[in-house]
Formats: structure tokens, C-alpha cells, sequence
């Protein structure tokens, strides 16, 4: 293996990459959830009271359709498969920064996560829908997915070149407290 080649022997940072990631997409599931819990309620909320102006005290309950599958099963597909190939890019130099390894950087996959499920989404609208994804969810992403100071910053189309991690200093017992306890104000007292 050569120095420009992306490192595929599972080293140490394979497995840093790998918890990150596994964290990463918790979070994701969690608020994917958190959407799918809520959106009874926001639905509850925004429709008017079925049946109000008949007397009757229960609105009526309509059988909900079954919302689409996914074009795409996953995001890896989806950047396989669509936007590789769709977006061709000239990788390399300050303007696109590129890397095979795209799946090892955490923010990249969670760029493109928020980018495949946008897409998947707005694909159904067969007016107006890739052209609100492209300008409010690509447009808004590519630069800092692709750019100089992004994810791929230290990579080239062939080398894998992992981003260090921000210094971070243990946050102290008392501040941790002041930061996670409801404040006087908050807390009715």
C-alpha cells in the first residue's frame, strides 16, 4: 500500500471513525423518532375540528395512507448511487475536496444523511420539490461538504487523511452543575 492510497486496514482511527459514526446515527434515529412521535400531534393541532359544527364530540378518525418507501435504503446507496454520479465534480484543488473514504468522516456522513433524507422527501413533490432541494438543502450543504475547510479539508480524491478532533478541557464538577441543573428563574423559585 502506498502513502497516497485510503487506508483500509481497520487501524485504530477505523475504530474511533466507527464509534463516532454508531453515535452519530443514534442521533439521528432518536430525532427520526422524535419526528414520527410528534407529527400526530403537529397534524391535531393544524386541522380543524372535524365534525365541531355537526355537534359531535369526537372529530372523526380517517385511515392514515401509508407514507412512501424510500427511493434509496440507505444513505451509502443514495451517494453511491445518485449523488456521485448526478453531481460530477472535479475533485482536488481548494474549490472541491473530495475523499473515496467519504463514509470515514462523521460530518460528511451526517451531511449527506440530512441531504438523502431531504431528497427523499422532497422528491415526491413533482412541482416545485428538487428544485427547493437543490436550492435550500445542496446548495446550503455542498459548499461546506466540499470545500476547503470541510470534512475532506486534508484529503485528496486518493488519500484518506482523517481531521483532527477539536481540543476539548474537562468541563468542571460546578459548571457541569450551573449547565445541567434548572435555574432559579426556570425552576419557579
Amino acid at each position: 500500500m502506498t502513502d497516497d492510497s485510503p487506508r483500509t486496514d481497520g487501524g485504530p482511527q477505523l475504530e474511533d471513525l466507527v464509534a463516532q459514526l454508531r453515535a452519530a446515527t443514534r442521533r439521528i434515529v432518536d430525532l427520526e423518532e422524535y419526528v414520527d412521535w410528534s407529527q400526530p400531534l403537529v397534524e391535531q393541532i393544524e386541522r380543524p375540528t372535524e365534525g365541531a359544527a355537526a355537534g359531535d364530540a369526537q372529530p372523526k378518525q380517517k385511515d392514515k395512507p401509508k407514507p412512501p418507501e424510500p427511493y434509496f435504503s440507505s444513505v451509502v446507496e443514495w451517494v453511491e448511487q445518485w449523488f456521485i454520479p448526478t453531481l460530477p465534480r472535479k475533485a482536488g484543488g481548494s474549490m472541491s475536496r473530495w475523499c473515496a473514504l467519504w463514509w470515514a468522516h462523521a460530518e460528511a456522513v451526517v451531511r449527506f444523511q440530512a441531504l438523502w433524507t431531504s431528497w427523499e422527501v422532497l422528491r415526491l413533490d413533482p412541482g416545485t420539490g428538487m428544485g427547493v432541494w437543490l436550492r435550500d438543502h445542496l446548495d446550503s450543504q455542498l459548499p461546506f461538504l466540499m470545500g476547503a475547510d470541510g470534512p475532506f479539508a486534508q484529503c485528496s480524491p486518493d488519500h484518506h487523511e482523517p481531521m483532527p478532533t477539536l481540543p476539548v478541557a474537562p468541563v468542571p464538577p460546578e459548571v457541569l452543575d450551573a449547565l445541567t441543573a434548572p435555574s432559579e428563574s426556570e425552576g419557579g423559585g
